[in-house]
């Protein structure tokens, strides 16, 4: 069977696409929740799932395989100074396609949707112990910059250089950074509380 991936533009998801999409949010991060992990897109409304874009813009990625959705991703555009990136979020795969490769190839695509609108770079976050997760950012390529200390569960931060800060892709420098992240994370979290 064919799987076929497609970018729509934030402002042509329908209400019926935005449902397809909340149904599979819930039964992929039910996972999560039986961890403890209970991340807010988890529990995404159709309504939530297009407000998601709204006065933002950016993507949905939909992976479908015999007309039913097995995997999404939203990028979601942002700008900052004169940076235009994306945040790489939602990602959510089917339970009966996990390990089967769709992940990658929706950011394959994600990539290349990324490529085209010229981002500077995508980030991304996830919990430190969703090991899934953090796997699959690390196989394709992104680089964590921070760990961010939570109330409800600490967190990686990650980037993936496309049109800047490519240097990032370097271990020696990556590492250090990293690392340094890491204890301003830890820091910043002692001096909060």
């Amino acid at each position: 069977m064919q799987m076929l991936i497609k970018a729509y533009r934030s402002e042509t998801i329908t209400t019926e696409l935005a449902s397809q999409v909340s149904s599979l949010l819930h039964e992929s991060f039910e996972e999560r929740r039986s961890q403890g992990i209970d991340f807010k897109c988890g529990h995404f409304s159709a309504e939530d799932v297009i407000n998601e874009f709204r006065n933002r813009g950016g993507f949905l990625l939909i992976a479908s395989e015999a007309d039913r959705i097995v995997g999404t991703l939203s990028l979601i555009e942002r700008k900052k100074g004169k940076f235009t990136y994306a945040s790489h979020d939602n990602l959510a795969v089917s339970s009966s396609m996990k390990g089967k490769g769709v992940a990658r190839r929706i950011f394959e695509e994600a990539l290349r949707v990324s490529k085209e609108n010229n981002y500077d770079f995508l980030v991304s976050f996830t919990a430190v112990n969703a090991n899934s997760s953090v796997k699959y950012h690390r196989r394709v390529g992104f680089i964590i910059y921070a760990k961010n200390f939570g109330t409800n569960y600490d967190s990686y931060s990650f980037i993936y250089p496309i049109n800047r800060f490519k240097i990032l892709r370097s271990p020696i420098i990556n590492r250090p950074i990293c690392a340094l992240a890491t204890c301003v994370g830890y820091l910043k979290n002692i001096i909060t509380r």
